[in-house]
């Protein structure tokens, strides 16, 4: 806690790449707060394992700009994040509106939904790794929707869990054009981690061609 505080008072910070082993007691979300009180923020690494919920309204409100903030890494596969702390509507709202510029996210803990396509909203956006926080069994079509208005994505990386999934449930996905990288795999543990079949996805792409 003492060290968030502190990190306020840094006004000039272009790269931050912090990892921590989880708090037994972590501190209350508005302290993450300080991780991004510096518009100078180009990259942005934060992984821990016990994120509060509700850190993302005050790591990225509405109303704070980071305009410079092309690279971002907001949890990691190696942890078994906390579904609280995934990002549902009002917080993808908020990123988009706080960092216009974003170029890569990274192992973003998400909640299924259409919510997914405000990021569309930046342009810039080429890179996307989402880990979903539950199954998708019902909600899988309009996250897929979501994922495939993000018209400009070169690489989308998805992590979940949805048994009897096949390559025919991501064919929304082909409207990503510019898509050169497709990753969809299941997200408990990496050995053994099934890859879902996109032997229909990437016929339809050639097809399309």
């Amino acid at each position: 806690g003492s060290f968030l505080s502190g990190m306020s008072r840094v006004q000039q910070l272009t790269q931050l790449w912090l990892r921590m082993d989880g708090f037994a007691w972590p501190p209350a979300a508005p302290a993450y707060s300080a991780l991004t009180a510096s518009s100078t923020l180009v990259e942005l690494e934060l992984c821990d394992p016990g994120l509060p919920a509700g850190i993302w309204q005050h790591m990225f409100p509405p109303t704070r700009q980071l305009p410079h903030l092309t690279y971002l890494i907001v949890g990691s596969m190696w942890f078994a994040q906390d579904p609280l702390s995934a990002w549902g509507a009002a917080d993808i709202s908020s990123l988009v509106s706080c960092c216009p510029n974003l170029r890569e996210g990274l192992h973003m803990l998400v909640q299924p939904g259409l919510h997914v396509s405000e990021l569309h909203k930046l342009t810039g956006l080429t890179r996307l790794d989402l880990v979903y926080s539950s199954d998708l069994i019902s909600g899988l079509e309009e996250s897929v929707r979501g994922l495939a208005a993000i018209t400009q994505l070169k690489m989308l990386e998805v992590w979940l869990d949805s048994p009897g999934l096949t390559g025919a449930s991501f064919m929304p996905l082909t409207s990503l054009r510019a898509l050169t990288k497709l990753s969809c795999k299941g997200r408990r543990g990496f050995h053994g981690a099934p890859s879902y079949p996109l032997k229909e996805l990437v016929s339809r792409q050639v097809s399309q061609q």
